[in-house]
């Protein structure tokens, strides 16, 4: 797969909880699959367990039936490393568990706790967060507390500002992407809608309406020029820990320490609140799907 510039920060990128706040078809999900097989593969944390979590098992084991069965068909090297369980003709034939070198992908539905409660993970991948239920972050971290070095990976198209994906984004030291212009040179992030030309349905410059080429988005740059790395966004460095209604967290009591300090209980542990059943005030109403981050691809750090 060739990696496009706007998913090198965010490969690169070691900090044990990444969150991703993108639109459609930006390559977020060969991001995760990528994650989880180079996590099984070198055994990460000496077990190399990989909980790949869906909104529903419908949808996890398609992805594993359809995009990890092709990835591991079309490598030479993962069809040598794909290992068949007892009873299992080789290659990617078991959809809902996938071994790996001396690792395991469980690829789940996230309906229901008992479908991913008896897994002790290293790695836990949420992809589609905002279509999944309240709880399930929550216990997503508590499949992490045996990990020596646990990692959680979040991505999703947002569906309500300011909770849900977003609003671990805005929990986070919230990393954005500009996209060049090839006319008036003018590096921006574009916005929904202003950024949109809605008679071809593209993302234009804000200044000259020239046609943008999302997979041309880079991190943000230091002052002074340049777009060598991503940098934290203007602004306080205030955390708040997540409660069911934003605006009512408990102030983070480690304000001003270096995000990549945190422990692993802090990372695999949620909140413990009172009737805290996670990320959202409303309801996610059926069908909706605002994309508020057309043309953006923001990779994220943060306490939650």
């Amino acid at each position: 797969m060739l990696v496009p510039p706007a998913l090198h920060a965010i490969y690169k990128e070691d900090h044990p909880f990444v969150v991703v706040r993108k639109p459609s078809q930006v390559g977020a999900t060969e991001f995760n699959l990528n994650t989880a097989a180079w996590a099984a593969d070198c055994g990460y944390a000496g077990r190399g367990v990989v909980l790949y979590l869906l909104p529903t098992q419908e949808m996890a084991d398609r992805i594993s039936q359809t995009r990890m069965s092709k990835a591991i068909l079309e490598s030479p090297y993962l069809r040598r490393r794909a290992v068949p369980e007892p009873g299992i003709a080789r290659g990617p034939a078991n959809v809902q568990r996938r071994t790996i070198g001396p690792g395991v992908i469980y690829f789940c539905g996230s309906e229901q706790e008992t479908q991913f409660s008896g897994i002790d993970a290293d790695v836990v991948i949420l992809d589609e967060f905002d279509l999944m239920q309240d709880e399930v972050l929550s216990l997503a971290q508590a499949r992490l507390r045996s990990s020596r070095s646990p990692r959680l990976r979040v991505s999703s198209t947002p569906t309500i500002s300011d909770f849900n994906v977003s609003g671990l984004y805005e929990l986070s030291d919230q990393r954005h992407y500009e996209l060049p212009c090839p006319c008036c040179g003018v590096s921006q992030e574009p916005t929904f809608p202003e950024s949109v030309d809605w008679d071809s349905f593209m993302v234009v410059c804000l200044q000259c309406r020239a046609r943008l080429d999302p997979w041309q988005a880079l991190p943000r740059g230091p002052p002074g020029g340049g777009l060598a790395r991503p940098v934290h966004s203007p602004g306080p460095r205030r955390r708040l820990v997540p409660s069911a209604r934003r605006g009512q967290g408990a102030e983070d009591a480690h304000l001003g320490r270096d995000l990549a300090a945190l422990s692993r209980e802090e990372v695999c542990t949620p909140p413990a609140r009172a009737g805290d059943r996670g990320r959202r005030l409303l309801p996610t109403p059926s069908g909706t799907r605002a994309n508020d981050g057309v043309g953006q691809l923001g990779s994220t750090r943060g306490r939650v």
